[in-house]
């Protein structure tokens, strides 16, 4: 017969202030995971040179909706 261990008031704090800990690191890194998300979207939509790469990074940090804009005027990039 299995016994079930049964979680005790300590742990069941240590568990909740785990993951409240994780929630708010969380928000905090979802700007940057939008910025690192927007220029992918360019990179792969030829719309971002290799050589923009960093620029559009500081750019979607500084001003997603601007780099949102920029992507979808800019023409796409052709190959040589």
């Amino acid at each position: 017969m299995m016994s079930l261990k049964v979680p005790t008031v300590k742990r069941l704090r240590e568990d909740l202030d785990y993951l409240i800990n994780l929630a708010f690191r969380a928000q905090q890194l979802e700007p940057e995971v939008a910025a690192l998300r927007l220029v992918l979207q360019g990179v792969e939509g030829r719309k971002i040179s290799p050589a923009q790469i960093q620029w559009a990074l500081d750019y979607a940090r500084r001003d997603p909706e601007g780099c949102l804009s920029y992507l979808e005027m800019a023409p796409e990039i052709q190959p040589l």
